[in-house]
């Protein structure tokens, strides 16, 4: 652990701008602020078309595989609590999807990364000038993507340590933003300006926008096994 840590401190002496920093305690306050305007395309896949979904895996077609598989639960019991992560509220959590990592987004205009199981704090980053509102790991867990009141969606590589890219396309506060569940290449966000836009990393270029909300659009999501976006908004 003391050499992964080493070794993303390295990535910031050699990214002195980059808005990602390495942690070794549960206290962060000396944290780089960051260049937003940094953009890599060399960090981002090449492909930009959506996954091809012919059937879904076999036990979403199977309801006698998907009933056995559910495990009975008859009592929940608080196991750990993290307190006093961000100095301001905590506003939306996200899990990574291989390690016992979990990213908080917070009005403090940043995100924090933490270890689960002792509460650690492995990374912060700074980069958006307002509440940041959501927090989104790419498939892979190599990227993550943020929405802020700022109204811009940005892009961080684990790897390089900053941020690697920045669209401010919507009009207003972007309230959510998600990843394809399977395509690294394609996320999409929705904002208080009525609009979801989908934008595709590979092209570092929103490729579509969705209308049809006549209020503030609050969430977002991929339906899994598909390219299907569903949205909830404020005209309920």
């Amino acid at each position: 652990d003391r050499d992964r840590m080493a070794l993303k401190l390295q990535a910031m002496e050699q990214h002195p701008q980059g808005s990602v920093a390495a942690a070794h305690s549960s206290v962060d306050k000396s944290s780089a602020l960051s260049k937003t305007k940094t953009t890599d395309k060399k960090s981002l896949s090449k492909s930009s078309k959506f996954p091809s979904f012919s059937a879904r895996p076999k036990m979403m077609n199977d309801a006698a595989a998907a009933a056995a598989s559910v495990v009975k639960v008859e009592k929940f019991s608080l196991h750990k609590t993290l307190s006093n992560l961000h100095e301001a509220t905590i506003s939306k959590l996200a899990l990574h999807p291989t390690r016992d990592i979990i990213c908080t987004a917070s009005d403090d205009q940043s995100w924090k990364l933490w270890n689960i199981a002792d509460g650690e704090l492995i990374m912060t980053g700074h980069g958006h000038i307002d509440f940041v509102s959501s927090v989104s790991f790419d498939a892979k867990g190599a990227f993550l993507a943020s929405c802020s009141g700022d109204s811009t969606v940005k892009i961080w590589d684990f790897a390089k340590s900053c941020c690697v890219a920045t669209f401010a396309d919507h009009t207003s506060v972007v309230w959510d933003v998600c990843y394809h569940f399977e395509s690294c290449t394609h996320v999409v966000s929705c904002s208080m300006d009525h609009t979801m836009k989908l934008f595709d990393l590979s092209r570092q270029k929103c490729v579509q926008t969705y209308r049809g909300h006549v209020d503030s659009v609050n969430a977002v999501q991929f339906q899994p096994y598909s390219n299907h976006v569903v949205s909830a908004s404020s005209d309920k």
